[in-house]
């Protein structure tokens, strides 16, 4: 995740609550612990259900990259059929008051999105192995399946769950 949006967090948040109406922004960024995409994209569709204008950003080649081509395209088809609008190979760079500044990640071409109401970021999911340590030597057997062993999705999830019944 670039460092300049790390430290931007914070004042995304403080700067979206002082507006109520218009353009929501979804803006997915780079995680190096996956499930930014889907965040991204479900958000949007939530956010697009409830009426309001949605653009959504990624850094990558296309929004939602990450996600199987079995998904993605029912998803998509959902998402503009709602009038979602899809801009890939662009990172948040600033926001100033209401409006949100990006930069193609290419050819470093700044945009001005002006009159945007609220900035959604999705960062993707962190493991926790909390539950996992807080009963390590209490119980008898003990296997860690799932988000506990790193942010992944429901499939893996499965395998994981999977992989533990067959070595019981």
């Amino acid at each position: 995740m670039n460092t300049a949006i790390r430290d931007l967090r914070n004042q995304l948040t403080i700067a979206a609550v002082a507006f109520v109406l218009g353009l929501l922004v979804v803006v997915q960024l780079r995680s190096q612990t996956g499930g930014s995409a889907l965040q991204a994209l479900s958000t949007a569709d939530l956010l697009l259900d409830a009426g309001k204008r949605v653009e959504v950003i990624s850094p990558l080649f296309y929004v939602g990259q990450d996600i199987g081509v079995t998904s993605i395209a029912p998803l998509y088809t959902r998402l503009y059929t709602k009038g979602v609008v899809l801009t890939p190979c662009t990172e948040l760079t600033a926001v100033e008051g209401s409006t949100v500044i990006v930069r193609n990640v290419f050819s470093g071409a700044e945009r001005r999105i002006e009159s945007v109401d609220t900035v959604v970021l999705a960062t993707g999911s962190r493991s926790t192995d909390a539950l996992y340590r807080a009963l390590e030597g209490r119980v008898p057997a003990l296997y860690a399946a799932g988000d506990c062993v790193a942010p992944r999705g429901v499939h893996q999830a499965i395998l994981d769950g999977t992989r533990v019944a067959r070595a019981i």
